[in-house]
Parts: C-alpha cells; structure tokens; sequence
C-alpha cells in the first residue's frame, strides 16, 4: 500500500517507518484496518448484516428496539477494546469477560471501520500513533485553509461573470440559451478533473503532484492565450 502519497516509507535495514509530513488520523486508521485479519474482517461484516437485518425486521413489526450479540471465538491478538469506548454504551457494548459484542443498533459505517482499527496489528497500531502524536505539532495554521478558499472565490468571481458576458455576446440569439448552458457545464467538468487529480494525492509524492498540475495550468493558459485574440475579434468591438 502506498501510504501519505510516498511519504511515509518503511526502512528494512533500520526497521523503522519514517515520514515526511503530517499525519492525518484517517490516514492512520486506514492504514491500520489494512492490518485486520481477514477472518475478523469477514466476521464483523457478517455482524453488520445481522444488525441491518435485525433494523429491518424490527421496522417491520413496529418495534422500536432489537438486540445483536456476537460472541468471538477468537479475537486477533492485540485487540484493543479501549477503541470501542467512544461508542454509546446504551448502543454497542463489549464485554471482554465474554468476548461478546451486544448491538442495539444497526452498525455504522464508521463504527464498523472503529472496530477494525481495535483489530489493527499492535505493534503497527502502536507504531502509527507514535508518529501521529510526534507530526501534530508540525501542523500548519488554518490560515492557509482559509486563503486558500479566499484565492479561489475572487478566481472564481473574475472568471464567472466575464465568461458569461463573453457568451451572451458571442452566441447567435438562437442558441444563447443553450451555449450559455454549455458555459456553465465546464464547471462540471473542471470539477471532475479536479476530483479525479484528488484521487492520486496519495499515488503522489507532494513534489509531483504539484509539478502536474502546474504544468496542466500552464499548457491550459497558453491554450487560452492563444485563442484570445481570434475570440476578441469574434465580439465585434464588444466590451
């Protein structure tokens, strides 16, 4: 698995992780629910049906309330039970004496990843929150969050309303309203190029990512460029 987009590596010859960065708690518990037993992840998933089944029957006949208990003939070594404490006890309840795990709820999707985390490898649990603790005081301020949205809104309000007016101007009145159409549907595109270059952060280390998506901005401003001054004298003078 490629993990923190490259940037966390396992060192063989030390046996060590070491990564560059912060990492972020969703990170970490993906990573670690990678490490469950296959056969735990199985059994959990079989008590996430019997508690939507359990929801459905319950609806069914009016009833308010059902109770689930799994018992687990073998837990993998190194579960953790303190995972399982933010959970509402009057909900999901373990009890360690019996191994059981009493439901009065249908299991959510992020209670069912919570209890896989319990299953993680220990020594790699432990691993994984040693450097969680250590990289959160590189954490960056908000602030750049915050700048960064502020950038993109006064972008997206020079772009939006010039782009319009270039449209209304350019189209003939009988497809105004469908090319104006057409301008507001390269949002959508732009979107999902944007969703699909999300999806590789992780594929990435920081320094190639950025690198692509600033060469694909530069070759997209040169197209524009380029097609600015045949675009302007399309408008006829028009301001």
């Amino acid at each position: 698995m490629i993990a923190q987009g490259g940037r966390m590596v396992f060192d063989k010859s030390a046996g060590k992780l070491k990564m560059t960065g912060v990492l972020d708690a969703n990170h970490r518990d993906r990573m670690l629910r990678a490490t469950a037993p296959d056969s735990f992840i199985t059994e959990i998933k079989k008590v996430a049906a019997e508690t939507a089944k359990a929801k459905a029957e319950a609806d069914t006949k009016g009833e308010k309330s059902f109770t689930v208990e799994h018992r687990f003939e073998n837990l993998p070594e190194g579960f953790d039970a303190g995972y399982l404490r933010g959970f509402d006890p009057e909900k999901i309840r373990f009890d360690a004496a019996e191994r059981k795990l009493i439901l009065k709820t249908e299991l959510a999707d992020n209670q069912y990843k919570q209890i896989l985390v319990a299953a993680a490898d220990p020594e790699f649990r432990r691993a994984l929150n040693e450097l969680f603790v250590a990289s959160v005081k590189f954490r960056v301020s908000s602030m750049w969050l915050f700048w960064f949205y502020i950038l993109c809104t006064i972008g997206e309000l020079c772009l939006s309303p010039v782009g319009l007016s270039m449209v209304s101007k350019l189209a003939p009145r009988r497809f105004a309203t469908m090319l104006m159409g057409m301008w507001l549907l390269t949002s959508f595109f732009g979107n999902f190029a944007a969703g699909l270059a999300g999806e590789n952060w992780e594929r990435l280390d920081p320094g190639s990512y950025f690198t692509y998506i600033t060469i694909a901005m530069v070759i997209a401003a040169a197209i524009c460029y380029g097609l600015a001054k045949r675009i302007t004298s399309m408008m006829h003078g028009a301001n």
